[in-house]
């Protein structure tokens, strides 16, 4: 039974609850009244690969904070906190978790490089998060952003995946002015996901709800450290409905 995640403002698994209550639980507050977010065709497709025992491969890409470079100073990346909860906790042991983070990278990295940072490796489940560089771009627009999006989810897709899509988490804007876009690039990440119906994990919002206190889990203005990552896993434990107060992964 996955209890209640009081901080998010989750509502746990507390009974015979109809699909549409299940999903509003886990959804960022964003969208719980809009119901082609609630009830995601993609979400449906993960949890009943959670219920076969066939392996299942989970690619994680995006850029440094993906990759988990420097900034945990030894601790775990959210990728490896994924993978210690569903190869261990939830003893799938035959899953497999791949990291193909590389720091500094944009949108137009992994198009480039999609075949190797991708495609090679024959994942059931891509999961995505980038855009903290993108946005330090001036050649970058918000609109050139989105379009690189689109096409990235689009190549994801067309390779019969399940894309599961991130907002970044909220940096220190004042301290890191080049990035000072970055709201502009969450919008665009935003609008795609609810365009072409992805799972979103919203860091964005709930790092803020958090405010001045997010200093707690970063370990520069834009990297988080340990705890953040932290905080990133456990928002997509909640997403996915795999979340359980009692696991280490999710204390």
């Amino acid at each position: 039974m996955y209890n209640s995640y009081s901080r998010r403002g989750f509502v746990g698994l507390t009974g015979m609850l109809g699909l549409g209550t299940i999903l509003s639980s886990f959804v960022p507050p964003l969208y719980k009244n809009n119901m082609e977010i609630l009830l995601l065709p993609d979400l449906e497709k993960i949890k009943s690969l959670l219920k076969q025992d066939n392996p299942v491969i989970w690619l994680f890409t995006g850029d440094s904070i993906t990759q988990g470079a420097k900034h945990t100073n030894g601790y775990r990346c959210y990728p490896e906190i994924f993978s210690e909860r569903v190869r261990w906790e939830m003893k799938r042991k035959h899953d497999f978790v791949i990291n193909t983070g590389i720091s500094g990278d944009t949108t137009a990295n992994i198009i480039k490089d999609f075949q190797q940072r991708v495609q090679q490796f024959n994942p059931d489940v891509v999961s995505l998060m980038i855009g903290t560089n993108d946005c330090a771009y001036p050649s970058i627009t918000p609109h050139s952003f989105e379009e690189n999006l689109s096409k990235l989810i689009d190549r994801i897709r067309a390779q019969k995946i399940i894309p599961v899509l991130h907002t970044p988490n909220v940096i220190l804007l004042e301290e890191d002015p080049v990035r000072n876009r970055l709201p502009e690039f969450v919008a665009s990440i935003r609008n795609i996901a609810k365009k072409k119906e992805l799972i979103l994990v919203d860091h964005w919002q709930l790092w803020s709800e958090k405010g001045e206190n997010i200093t707690e889990w970063l370990d520069d203005p834009v990297h988080p450290n340990f705890k953040g990552h932290s905080e990133i896993a456990k928002l997509l434990f909640n997403v996915l409905d795999i979340f359980d107060v009692n696991a280490f992964t999710c204390k």
